[in-house]
């Protein structure tokens, strides 16, 4: 397996797990339920370093990448950027979560902090989301607005594209 193959298969967990959990702690908080709230904390806190682990293993597909086949630099660097912004909100939001499950072991009825990782939680949704789109038109000209081609393979004649 390589960086590119991790790459790509985990980089869904953070993009499909942030807005998941947003739901359930959304659920949790409707229902004042400690028990699946804390789960949903616990869940924001694990995801995190996911979410690093899909940064360090960006880098290491960028270079690979960059060796087979020819990439517009301009889509690279803004997937890579937003994915950095959007890593550090969700570091963040668990850091945030993770005090307020220390807290809650502590000051019983904690509200305000259970709903900033709400809203740490619905920004990294977004944030996730723009970040996986940017980075899927890096190889899917089919998604693209321009329809400009993606990329193409090194030595190929111009005009002919790898998928």
């Amino acid at each position: 397996m390589s960086w590119t193959h991790l790459h790509l298969m985990i980089n869904h967990l953070p993009v499909l797990g942030a807005p998941a959990l947003l739901l359930v702690l959304a659920w949790a908080l409707l229902r004042r339920s400690p028990g699946v709230a804390r789960a949903a904390l616990w869940g924001t806190v694990l995801l995190a370093p996911a979410a690093q682990l899909v940064s360090l293993t960006g880098e290491q597909t960028e270079e690979r990448l960059e060796q087979v086949v020819v990439l517009d630099e301009a889509l690279v660097e803004r997937h890579e950027e937003l994915g950095e912004i959007a890593t550090r909100v969700l570091i963040l939001t668990a850091v945030i979560a993770a005090i307020t499950l220390w807290r809650s072991r502590r000051v019983p009825g904690t509200r305000l902090l259970p709903a900033t990782v709400f809203a740490g939680l619905l920004a990294t949704s977004g944030l996730m989301a723009y970040s996986a789109w940017t980075g899927g038109v890096i190889r899917h000209t089919e998604i693209r607005a321009d329809g400009a081609a993606a990329s193409l393979t090194k030595g190929a004649p111009e005009g002919a594209e790898r998928d």
